[in-house]
């Protein structure tokens, strides 16, 4: 859907959109001259290198190279999807999202239009058929579960038949495309049709706005598989969906998260009062999954049930934790009894019984070394050496905060190595590939003088002024991508003499030239921030990188008139021309 939205729309939102409050939002900012700084939201470290700038609306880090406007940095840090990141700016300015006229963006727009309203219907029909399908209600019911959660959570039952909704949809829906993207008919392949869910009940899976994106089932005999759930779709990831996360987030306050396995889990615990909790939906916990948590809470609590595919999955819980972990988070492990789960055990115990195993929880650091000390035994020198082997890969993940450093310190006190040493033991490596990953991870353009030009104009608009109309006749007339894009870029800053670095990369957001606009803005950052370019000296680059593209003096010339009746003041000017006739002279000799 992110392409359907208007373009011109996009612009006018970053206009009037202040990216120091957007960021402020998420992160502390300090002032620091004209810009505001703070660590680097994007990578580990100790030392601010995270830039906002209020005027080009734009943010960098001098470490990692993220950078980008308001949208980029709530789709990086908020992990939104682009649409939610405009209708979060749209809803911060207290406007409307526009969205494109033309026949094909209607038509997408449509498209997924549809998806949600038959995923809604088809909620509500499957909520209609519990209603009178005694044998199912009453499931819930033996299971505890009042009428009121069986309504908040739009509960429901899949008869057992195989066109029961499939008919139902063809009943409302004439666009047979719309229907197989829900994901609720299987195809086989002779082109028959029926229903993917039978004889179950049915749990709604919500985005996190509330909207039905997806269908869990469970079978009320014992036909396998026990749980079923809608297949991938344009609306449903799995790997980025929480079970009842737009319920949770919305609780004030949110002081932890619990992460549970399944559906019956979250509803019993939501029965008994506890309504911070979500479920994974039978997998993995992943790295998306903690991303969109630890955006908005810092303490989890890892719920499983007391079983070995319960230990198994704590395990892969905390492997994913691991290279995710920042000063201030607090994850624990809550292991239950064997043949116990959520469900059970709040049902039992109730919600003080419940939540009192909680606080018993062990945090991540007591959990990995109970792993890492399995069979080992603290008094014998070959153990402790098998222990500080066991634990190397595991802080090899880890990014360096004091988190780690604190765990290198217990495990120091443990293995009876020297803190220094062990730390160059564990540490060695792990610096030298986060110098490779970071330096894979800025951008290596050859730097050409059309590059370069685009990319100053990227960050210094107004620098448009130093082309002439002669020189820009000149420089289009050569075919080629970067002509082209320039051409674009020049066109957008005539037609918004005030646009600012965050509105330009807006505007490409989502489209094939948009790499490329991103990709030369670093590239010019880059060079700034190597070279301590202040804006008489980019001035100076960008005039010598004219010249280089031209090959004549001839429109040096001309640009340098052009500084002589702006409104640049005289000192700068002489500064600026002093700066260019010295890089020229260094051309030549």
């Amino acid at each position: 859907m992110a392409g359907f939205i208007n373009r011109t729309f996009i612009d006018s939102l970053l206009a009037r959109t202040n990216i120091i409050d957007v960021v402020s939002t998420y992160i502390s900012l300090k002032k620091s001259g004209h810009n505001f700084s703070a660590c680097c939201p994007f990578h580990n470290e100790k030392t601010p290198s995270f830039t906002v700038n209020a005027s080009k609306q734009f943010y960098y880090c001098f470490g990692c190279g993220a950078h980008g406007n308001a949208v980029n940095f709530l789709m990086e840090h908020a992990q939104l999807e682009f649409v939610e990141a405009i209708e979060e700016l749209a809803a911060r300015s207290g406007v409307d999202v526009v969205y494109d006229d033309t026949q094909s963006n209607h038509n997408k727009t449509a498209h997924y239009a549809s998806l949600y309203t038959l995923m809604d219907s088809s909620t509500d029909f499957y909520q209609k058929i519990l209603q009178n399908t005694p044998d199912a209600y009453h499931y819930f019911k033996q299971r505890g579960l009042s009428d009121t959660i069986i309504q908040e959570f739009r509960l429901g039952y899949a008869p057992n038949a195989w066109q029961t909704l499939n008919n139902y949809l063809h009943q409302h829906e004439k666009d047979e495309k719309n229907i197989r993207d829900t994901g609720l008919i299987t195809y086989d392949d002779k082109g028959r049709t029926y229903d993917r869910f039978r004889h179950r009940i049915i749990f709604p899976i919500c985005d996190s706005r509330g909207r039905v994106i997806a269908l869990g089932g469970r079978v009320l005999d014992e036909s396998k598989p026990k749980y079923l759930n809608s297949p991938e779709t344009a609306l449903f990831h799995k790997g980025r969906t929480l079970y009842a996360w737009h319920r949770v987030r919305k609780q004030k306050p949110l002081e932890y998260v619990i992460v549970v396995e399944g559906y019956m889990d979250v509803l019993a615990l939501a029965e008994h009062g506890i309504n911070n909790a979500v479920a994974t939906q039978g997998t993995a916990i992943t790295t998306d999954h903690l991303k969109t948590l630890f955006h908005h809470i810092q303490h989890l609590v890892f719920c499983f049930d007391g079983d070995k595919a319960g230990q198994q999955a704590a395990r892969r819980a905390l492997d994913t934790c691991i290279p995710l972990l920042a000063d201030g988070m607090h994850i624990q492990f809550c292991f239950l009894a064997t043949g116990d789960d959520p469900d059970s055990l709040v049902r039992r115990e109730g919600r003080d019984g419940f939540l009192s195993h909680i606080t018993e929880g062990k945090s991540l650091s007591d959990y990995l070394f109970y792993l890492l000390e399995q069979g080992l035994q603290r008094n014998r020198l070959e153990d402790r050496a098998e222990l500080v082997k066991r634990a190397k890969p595991f802080l090899q993940k880890m990014a360096t905060t004091a988190y780690k450093n604190l765990f290198l310190q217990q495990l120091s006190e443990i293995s009876r190595v020297d803190l220094k040493n062990l730390a160059t033991l564990i540490n060695g490596e792990t610096e030298q590939s986060q110098n490779i990953t970071r330096t894979r991870s800025t951008v290596k353009l050859k730097k050409t003088p059309l590059r370069m030009v685009i990319g100053f104009l990227i960050h210094t608009p107004q620098l448009n002024r130093f082309i002439t109309f002669e020189y820009r006749q000149k420089l289009l007339q050569h075919a080629g991508e970067a002509q082209s894009l320039l051409n674009d870029v020049l066109n957008l800053i005539t037609q918004t003499p005030d646009i600012t670095t965050g509105v330009l990369l807006g505007h490409w957001q989502h489209h094939a030239k948009g790499k490329w606009i991103l990709k030369l803005n670093q590239l010019t950052q880059s060079f700034i921030h190597e070279h301590q370019l202040d804006d008489e000296q980019i001035q100076a680059e960008f005039i010598d990188a004219l010249h280089r593209i031209s090959e004549t003096g001839q429109h040096t010339e001309q640009v340098l008139q052009t500084l002589h009746t702006s409104d640049t003041d005289n000192t700068s000017r002489q500064r600026i021309k002093a700066s260019i006739e010295a890089i020229l002279a260094s051309k030549k000799s």
